[in-house]
């Protein structure tokens, strides 16, 4: 789970202490309680005792569920997008005034004009762009993309296209009432609806098989809705009934189900608060509560990802220092819930594949080991990664390892405890994680203040890359096929590299850093677009 630098500046002040007190022995673990109340835990150096309940087996097949009423589709648009291949990938991103596309197969060729759309005001700029709502999100194959888009009289849209086609405007939907709207004009960039702050806080996303998208809006509702877009039915349908502010988490891996979070209504003017979290079919019918967030938490539950049971990893953050952290599996079919860690943790991690999650313990010194915990209820915790500063830890799924970086040093970490060292990157150095090459053979850091660190699969240095107009770099993008990557500077200009030795090569100009920014999960406004449908 990445953890953002406010959460964990803090604990630079202490690692001086850390780093030169042994700390003390630590109680063992007890076996998890069969109620409901979660038991606070310290974690032992050595091999511990398992604390996994393991749920009975998901069913197979979904019950079939009603339809909801769709809501009406508005007159699409088209586009022009003269210049692009049929065969594709495309890369997509947004320059100072709309969308543009480059040919993946043509590292510098000339970019292509997909949409055009009027300067922000200065309020909405700084409101939207922060917030990240400013960002293509491209589907997994067949060509699609959508993207939100706002004007300076606050008409925020989803808008959805297809790629190559000349005629490629399909959808454009209205995401704010008209009320909603002109609470936007009259907010500043500091204080916009809580409606709108909802919208905003999750991304849409398409289905893995990337046959609908999912995404928030409050068009009919004062709350924010999530929605539901085929692209073949060209239909807008919405799915919760906009009552409470429902934000979208993840698509199940057979594209049937969405995971959801409700907010709290007592956030008003602050950072959303989740308040429970729901699943509910992709093809309509009644939404189902999977489990309830103490009233008292102020961090956002994190999605680690899904089990080979299909069910939704989650970790709750501690809450008041009471070791009731815990990470738990969301059975959306069922209902039923299964803890399978919890005690004193800062963060976690999850390996889908073998089952195996990273946790970081809070000790008196702060966050300063990492233990692995397997689904046979083996625990072991590295010796060598103890009495340090770890503040954030995540799985890679193109490494297959984890990736932890501390205060003096980061570290690529095995499901089997074995680990690399990454001693030019430290939590001082590096924003985000890595960016992992398609194939799994190259990873790419970099922050605002500097260019491309590349290393090999290994950990092994490969090389440093930058250009002379940029101080630091915004966003990579891999080329799907591993052979290079683009960058964004912070001088506003997108560049191509093709390795293993290539300089960087312009690409556009006319780009504004502003709204090129790069999220954990994903470039904001920087992705590949794929040909082709997926089997």
């Amino acid at each position: 789970m990445f953890v953002k630098p406010c959460r964990w500046l803090g604990l630079i002040l202490i690692c001086s202490l850390s780093a030169c007190i042994a700390p003390p022995p630590l109680s063992p673990t007890p076996s998890p309680a069969t109620s409901s109340t979660l038991t606070p835990t310290l974690l032992a150096p050595t091999e511990l005792v398992p604390t996994e309940t393991v749920l009975p087996p998901t069913p197979t097949k979904l019950s079939p569920t009603p339809r909801l009423s769709p809501t009406p589709t508005l007159a699409p648009t088209t586009t022009s997008t003269f210049g692009l291949s049929s065969a594709g990938p495309w890369l997509v991103y947004r320059d100072v005034a709309g969308w543009v596309a480059v040919d993946g197969a043509d590292p510098h060729g000339e970019p292509v004009e997909l949409s055009r759309e009027a300067p922000l005001s200065t309020t909405l700029t700084s409101a939207f762009t922060r917030a990240g709502a400013l960002f293509a999100a491209p589907a997994p194959s067949d060509g699609w993309f959508a993207f939100y888009s706002a004007n300076s009289t606050a008409n925020f849209a989803l808008t959805v296209k297809r790629l190559p086609d000349r005629q490629s405007g399909l959808l454009q939907m209205p995401l704010l009432s008209a009320d909603l709207e002109e609470q936007v004009r009259a907010s500043s960039a500091g204080s916009l609806p809580d409606t709108v702050q909802a919208i905003l806080f999750r991304r849409p996303l398409w289905s893995p098989d990337g046959r609908a998208l999912a995404f928030a809006g409050a068009f009919e509702t004062s709350n924010s809705a999530l929605y539901l877009y085929r692209p073949g039915e060209k239909v807008a349908k919405r799915l919760t009934d906009g009552e409470q502010q429902a934000v979208l988490v993840a698509w199940s891996p057979d594209s049937q189900w969405l995971l959801y979070e409700i907010l709290s209504p007592d956030y008003a003017g602050q950072a959303p608060v989740v308040a429970s979290i729901w699943a509910i079919p992709a093809a309509g019918g009644a939404p189902k509560k999977l489990l309830e967030v103490d009233k008292e938490s102020t961090d956002a539950p994190e999605f680690l990802g899904w089990s080979p049971m299909g069910e939704a990893v989650m970790f709750m953050p501690d809450v008041n220092d009471q070791g009731n952290a815990v990470c738990v599996a969301l059975n959306l079919i069922t209902g039923q819930t299964a803890t399978w860690q919890r005690g004193y943790f800062f963060n976690m991690a999850y390996d889908p594949q073998t089952g195996t999650v990273a946790m970081i313990p809070i000790s008196i010194y702060g966050p300063d080991s990492i233990v692995l915990a397997y689904p046979d209820g083996k625990k072991i915790q590295p010796p060598v990664l103890s009495g340090k500063i770890w503040p954030s830890i995540e799985w890679l799924p193109g490494l297959q390892r984890f990736f932890a970086y501390g205060v003096f040093e980061t570290i690529l970490l095995a499901p089997d405890g074995s680990l690399v060292y990454l001693p030019d990157e430290t939590a001082q150095q590096i924003d985000e994680r890595p960016a992992v090459s398609p194939d799994g053979q190259w990873l790419a850091f970099w922050n605002e203040n500097s260019g491309v660190r590349l290393y090999d699969s290994s950990g092994k240095p490969v090389r440093a890359i930058s250009v002379d107009d940029a101080q630091g770099t915004l966003a990579v993008a891999w080329q799907p096929d591993s052979s290079g990557f683009y960058m964004v500077g912070d001088d506003g200009k997108l560049y191509s590299v093709t390795l293993p030795e290539g300089e960087p090569g312009l690409v556009d100009s006319g780009l504004d850093p502003s709204v090129n920014n790069m999220l954990p999960d994903a470039p904001a406004n920087l992705g590949w677009v794929q040909a082709g449908s997926k089997p």
